[in-house]
């Protein structure tokens, strides 16, 4: 057996660390690879799902009891779980809500305060997605056709009536509205001629 065989020069010790960085980087590599496209994707979900919940909220920031707004509200403690100042601003706005009023007692200024905690609430929303919307911009530019409140409360009023109707509080009104004078379903009675009667 050759003595030179054992014998490493530099080049073989530079050649087995390219070999061995090769195969680290050829194994390494792709699993690194996918935990980064992982993450990534996980982090566009997740500004996704957060500009969801500030399209939602400024959609329906007119229309505050319908479904949608209240179920992106619930929403903001699961998505903006890691933005301090969005927290804030989302209990500062609950706890306003959250307040039993009186009928009747509850003054302008509450109402004001309510208004101006949820402005608060969207504008760290936009902050925290990368909308550049001013508070102003906010309150002022929403456009709310008054038929449409219009219409909510004329189903909410009857939505309550037909309850008080099936839990009998309420009965059923029953009125004619058609004058038999003018209208009436029947045909005349059949005149009848005196004189058949007679023998």
């Amino acid at each position: 057996m050759d003595s030179n065989f054992w014998a490493f020069q530099a080049k073989d010790w530079i050649n087995i660390l390219i070999l061995v960085v090769t195969g680290f980087a050829v194994y390494i590599g792709p699993i690194r690879a996918v935990k980064v496209a992982r993450r990534e994707e996980v982090e566009a979900l997740k500004l996704r799902q957060k500009a969801e919940i500030f399209a939602s909220l400024m959609k329906t920031r007119r229309f505050q009891l319908d479904p949608e707004h209240v179920s992106s509200l619930n929403l903001i403690q699961v998505y903006f779980s890691e933005e301090e100042t969005v927290l804030a601003a989302y209990k500062a706005y609950i706890r306003l809500l959250s307040r039993k009023l009186i009928p009747g007692v509850a003054d302008e200024s509450f109402w004001k305060e309510r208004d101006d905690a949820f402005i608060d609430l969207v504008y760290a929303i936009a902050r925290a997605t990368g909308f550049s919307q001013d508070k102003k911009e906010i309150e002022e530019l929403a456009y709310s056709p008054s038929g449409w409140a219009s219409d909510q409360e004329t189903i909410r009023r009857l939505h309550g009536l037909l309850i008080e109707i099936f839990e009998n509080k309420r009965p059923i009104p029953v009125t004619n509205f058609i004058n038999p004078t003018v209208f009436n379903p029947f045909p005349p009675a059949p005149a009848i001629d005196p004189n058949l009667w007679k023998g």
